[in-house]
């Protein structure tokens, strides 16, 4: 799931569908991030096409865990189908997207 790394910033691409069977996988990759303390999660998303409601809960519980350590987690590259589900669902108030890796960066740090 890393695809790269830049200090303490990491950034993980997912492919496919993020739902109750990928779910627990996804939630093993990001307690794995925080447990190694990065400051900033990305997750780079151009390639889902598909998060269920339980894909979000994870979501949201792990940018909460990683926020208490002074970190975040960021979205990027939404497909317009996921970000209009984000948007309806009002996630936006709480974990935020950008369009580039770079928008990201500058951002976490």
């Amino acid at each position: 799931m890393p695809a790269g790394e830049k200090g303490d910033i990491v950034v993980l691409s997912i492919v496919g569908y993020i739902d109750e069977t990928t779910v627990r996988m996804l939630e093993g990759e990001l307690a794995e991030q925080v447990k190694s303390k990065r400051r900033g999660i990305i997750m780079n998303l151009e390639k889902v096409s598909y998060i269920s409601s339980s894909g979000w809960g994870v979501l949201l519980r792990e940018t909460q865990e990683i926020r208490e350590q002074k970190g975040d987690l960021v979205l990027i590259g939404m497909r317009p189908d996921v970000y209009d589900v984000y948007d309806m669902m009002e996630i936006s108030s709480i974990l935020l997207s950008f369009n580039t890796v770079e928008e990201a960066i500058d951002y976490l740090t």
